[in-house]
């Protein structure tokens, strides 16, 4: 009851603004309405976006609420962004949709009123099913793969039947009927494709027990439908279905397939997101997702090299070019035996600039964070402060590397009392902030003079005392060598 009450008073709020909207901002007949509101907000805004450009940014008001009309809207499915979580939004002309978040549950807590609802209830539906299916997989592993392919037949019938009911109701479009049917298939040829994906790595040896018709599905599939090249099951799918394809070649001249974190792994991938997708928005996202991916696991400045010649002659798009090759500098920065000193740091305690090499005057661990994650920035500061305690010898600090809202980590260290010596924040971004929300979980070992002697990506493994242990190692190996150099007469 109070529910409704809210999605009724959010529908009257948004009625009356239009009614109250100048001549120019009133609602076409090609254009929808777009409004809702945020509850505790990390920014001050959304974000709108269709096939990954940006359509505009829109404000919020001081009680989170926001509106925006759409202007010449096209049935299709639309990208709606909070802070770094984002979501889909189905619109068509005339739609009036009104969305309610709660962003310590964003994906959970979304729903959907105004006219144009039931099309987005579905399909966030469908796309939390897909959330969730992972936890299945791991139940389904022990009945093994016969099992399975009743249990997701049933499963694929049932959802096929509610879509079914749904469609024949009036006033949906040839669009949205089409896009409904196959974002249930891709649901579930996704999970299928990560079903035999996870036999063959846990328990190879039920491979034998899959029937001859289980792949069957391939042959509707149509890796080129632009129509949905923005659906998450889809998408999901396409790169399951990827991962696969590279395991089968793999295998052909290697028992080491899983590892897909490897160099030869990304380039074949890579390789077959070229020769599988002529659709270039689509093969755009996977090249870029691959060569992102390859580039921050990469060991080398001759890896990362190697992935950037490949991808960039692949790219159709300069700036997308530009973005990898902004990743690449970036990661070549934090190569073993590169120094970082110069990078411009905020210190929380006194609100100054300074640099990183000015802060570092000991063996030094890095801690980066970002706001937007309360249960990793705090389990991260609290296993910080614990290996202080275990290492005084070593320096432990943390950076928050947000663009935006400018005073926000201020007020996360404020509220959680942590202590602002050990704190500060990236000042000069060369990097944009997608890029360096990427690295937010690398932690980096820097020796007295900033340079980087290790990574690891695993602050909350136990096994983490182990690479501080191999830090200590470095570090006092490197000292040695700086001993046994001699340094140039001044």
């Amino acid at each position: 009851m109070i529910k409704n009450l809210t999605y009724a008073l959010l529908i009257l709020t948004a009625l009356v603004s239009c009614q109250n909207s100048s001549k120019d901002s009133k609602i076409g007949k090609t254009d929808a309405f777009l409004g809702g509101q945020i509850i505790n907000p990390k920014v001050n805004h959304v974000v709108l976006l269709k096939n990954n450009a940006l359509i505009d940014t829109i404000y919020l008001d001081d009680k989170g609420r926001f509106e925006y009309i759409v202007k010449n809207v096209k049935p299709d499915i639309y990208n709606f962004k909070h802070f770094t979580e984002q979501q889909l939004v189905y619109l068509e002309p005339k739609d009036s949709i009104l969305i309610r978040l709660n962003t310590y549950e964003f994906d959970e807590s979304i729903s959907f009123s105004g006219k144009g609802y039931k099309k987005n209830n579905f399909l966030i539906d469908i796309f939390l099913i897909n959330e969730k299916s992972d936890s299945k997989l791991i139940s389904e592993l022990e009945v093994g793969p016969k099992v399975f392919e009743q249990h997701i037949k049933e499963d694929w019938e049932s959802q096929k039947l509610k879509t079914k009911k749904l469609l024949s109701k009036r006033g949906y479009s040839n669009e949205f009927k089409y896009l409904a049917r196959q974002v249930v298939n891709y649901n579930n040829y996704d999970i299928k494709e990560r079903y035999f994906n996870f036999i063959t790595k846990v328990k190879p040896e039920l491979l034998d027990q899959f029937s001859d018709t289980y792949f069957e599905y391939r042959d509707d599939v149509n890796f080129n439908d632009a129509p949905l090249k923005s659906d998450f099951s889809y998408l999901r799918f396409i790169n399951s279905y990827i991962t696969n394809a590279y395991i089968k070649k793999c295998k052909q001249t290697s028992n080491d397939c899983q590892n897909l974190s490897t160099l030869e792994s990304y380039i074949e991938r890579i390789k077959i997101t070229d020769s599988l997708i002529t659709l270039q928005s689509l093969k755009s996202r996977y090249l870029q997702n691959f060569a992102t991916s390859s580039i921050i696991t990469a060991k080398s400045v001759e890896e990362i090299d190697d992935i950037y010649r490949l991808v960039s002659e692949l790219l159709p798009n300069e700036k997308q070019a530009e973005k990898i090759e902004d990743l690449a500098n970036m990661q070549r920065s934090y190569l073993s035996r590169s120094t970082i000193a110069q990078r411009i740091l905020i210190s929380a305690n006194t609100k100054d600039s300074v640099t990183l090499g000015n802060v570092v005057t000991k063996p030094t661990i890095i801690m980066t964070w970002t706001g937007t994650n309360e249960d990793n920035y705090r389990a991260y500061h609290n296993k910080m402060y614990d290996l202080q305690k275990m290492y005084p010898d070593l320096n432990f600090i943390a950076i928050n590397i947000d663009k935006e809202p400018k005073g926000e980590w201020l007020d996360i260290i404020e509220d959680f009392e942590y202590n602002t010596a050990k704190e500060y924040k990236l000042a000069s971004f060369k990097e944009s902030q997608s890029t360096l929300i990427k690295l937010s979980r690398r932690i980096l070992f820097l020796d007295k003079n900033s340079r980087v002697l290790q990574r690891s990506i695993h602050f909350l493994e136990p096994e983490f005392t182990d690479a501080i242990d191999r830090f200590i190692i470095l570090n006092n190996q490197a000292q040695k060598d700086e001993v046994k150099t001699p340094q140039p007469a001044i």
